[in-house]
């Protein structure tokens, strides 16, 4: 069963970002990681949030205690434009929201592609009960050699955390 999109742009009532976006590309409203829908593959549609030489650090509040299978976070790529889908992700999950522990991995080889699309990356999880859901995605920094804009900081783009129990 599908909790919902449970994460929220900086300031929220079901969760926090530890670092805040760029200010050119924070979305068209404060809850465009929480409203249910996923983002176009146009990266200035006003739907992504975007981060530029850093990781994006979500905290996910689920306002009670749920057992969940996996967790989703709905990224871009446009490796022209310096956009990467993120290296990994890592979810934390925790039952107080001060003692956290690795639920689950996801990993990929960061290729050369000239495709625009979005996806959700989803990280199965194996846990018992959690109130608290984090997500780290790690960028792509600097970009590959291979890329006309290496040794540069690159872009992750992200529009919703989807939480599924």
């Amino acid at each position: 069963r599908r909790l919902g999109t449970l994460a929220h742009a900086a300031v929220g009532t079901n969760g926090t970002l530890a670092v805040d976006p760029n200010p050119r590309y924070t979305g068209i409203n404060a809850g465009v990681l929480t409203d249910g829908q996923l983002g176009s593959q146009d990266f200035t549609d006003g739907r992504w949030l975007g981060f530029q030489g850093r990781d994006v650090d979500a905290v996910v509040d689920l306002g009670a205690l749920h057992t969940i299978r996996s967790v989703g976070l709905d990224c871009m790529q446009n490796q022209r434009s310096w956009i990467f889908f993120p290296r990994s992700v890592e979810v934390g999950v925790s039952v107080d929201g001060e003692h956290w522990e690795v639920a689950g991995h996801w990993e990929e080889p960061v290729e050369p592609s000239d495709d625009i699309r979005a996806r959700v990356i989803t990280v199965p999880v194996d846990v018992v009960a959690v109130r608290y859901v984090r997500i780290i995605a790690h960028g792509v920094n600097p970009l590959p050699k291979w890329h006309p804009g290496s040794d540069n900081p690159g872009w992750i783009f992200v529009d919703e955390v989807i939480v599924e129990e």
